[in-house]
C-alpha cells in the first residue's frame, strides 16, 4: 500500500499580543471598592456644610438642582480625566483596550474613519445634553408630583436641620438598598433592550461605537435612556418611601404615647 504524503510542518502564525483579562479580583478590584466607600460615605460628608442651605428650596427646586449639578459635575469629571489617558496613550492603560490591536479612532490613517468618530461623537454630545438637560427635569418633576400629590409625601422628608442628618447606620443601610434596588433595574430593563426587537430598536443606538470612549457612555436614545436608566434610578424611591411611612408611623406612635400621658 502507498503511504499517504505527510503533511509539511507549518510554523503557527504569528498572533498579535491579546489583552490581559482579569480572571480573579485584583489590586484593582479593591482600589474600585475602595473609590465607591469614598464616592458613598465620604462625598456626603464633604457636602454637609450645604446640607441646611436646600431647606430654602422647595422638594422640586432641591431635586433639580441636585440632580442637575450632579449629573454635569459627573460627566465632566469623568470625561476630562479620561483625556489624559487619551492624549498620553501609556502603555500601561493602552493595553486595556478593548479593541486592543486597532488605533483609537481620531488616529486612523482613514479620513472616512476619522470624520465618522468626530461625527458621532458630536452626536454624543447633543444626545446627553438633551437627556440630562430636558429629560431628567422632566422625569424628577414627575417624580416630585407622585411622591408629593399621590403618595402623600409631605415637606417632612426634606427637612435639613442638623438633628435629620443621617446616622452612618442608615447611609450604609439606604446606600445598600438603593445599590440593589438599582442594579436590579438595570439589569432587567438592559436584558429586555437585547430581547424584544421592539425595544432594542431604540437600545441600537447606544451601540453605535464600534470603539468605546467616556462619552459612549451616555450615548442613549431618549426612550432608551427612560427604561435602562431613568427607571432603576426611580425604583430607590420605593426605599424611601419605606423609610418616611416607617417615620409617620414612629412619630404618630409617639404622639399617641404623650397624649396618654397627658
Amino acid at each position: 500500500m502507498m503511504k499517504k504524503p505527510s503533511k509539511m510542518p507549518t510554523s503557527p502564525s504569528p498572533s498579535p499580543k491579546n489583552p490581559p483579562r482579569q480572571n480573579e479580583p485584583s489590586r484593582w478590584t479593591i482600589l474600585a471598592i475602595a473609590i465607591s466607600m469614598i464616592w458613598m460615605f465620604v462625598l456626603p460628608k464633604l457636602c454637609r456644610p450645604f446640607w441646611h442651605h436646600l431647606g430654602s428650596f422647595t422638594p422640586l427646586q432641591a431635586e433639580l438642582l441636585i440632580s442637575s449639578a450632579h449629573t454635569t459635575l459627573l460627566l465632566l469629571c469623568f470625561n476630562l480625566c479620561m483625556l489624559p489617558i487619551y492624549c498620553m496613550q501609556h502603555p500601561f492603560f493602552e493595553e486595556y483596550k478593548i479593541q486592543f490591536n486597532e488605533p483609537w479612532p481620531w488616529m486612523s490613517e482613514s479620513p472616512k474613519v476619522r470624520r465618522d468618530f468626530w461625527a458621532l461623537s458630536l452626536r454624543s454630545v447633543k444626545i446627553t445634553a438633551f437627556n440630562s438637560l430636558c429629560l431628567i427635569p422632566v422625569l424628577i418633576t414627575i417624580k416630585v408630583y407622585v411622591c408629593s400629590s399621590i403618595l402623600g409625601m409631605d415637606r417632612e422628608q426634606t427637612e435639613t436641620d442638623d438633628e435629620s442628618w443621617p446616622s452612618y447606620f442608615e447611609l450604609i443601610r439606604h446606600n445598600i438598598m438603593c445599590t440593589i434596588l438599582h442594579e436590579f433595574g438595570f439589569y432587567t430593563m438592559h436584558r429586555l433592550m437585547h430581547t424584544y426587537p421592539w425595544l432594542y430598536r431604540f437600545h441600537k443606538v447606544h451601540h453605535e461605537y464600534k470603539m468605546t470612549t467616556s462619552l459612549a457612555a451616555q450615548h442613549n436614545h431618549p426612550i432608551d435612556y427612560i427604561f435602562s436608566l431613568a427607571i432603576p434610578a426611580i425604583l430607590p424611591v420605593v426605599e424611601w418611601y419605606d423609610t418616611w411611612l416607617k417615620k409617620q408611623n414612629d412619630l404618630r406612635l409617639s404622639g399617641m404615647t404623650a397624649s396618654k400621658q397627658t
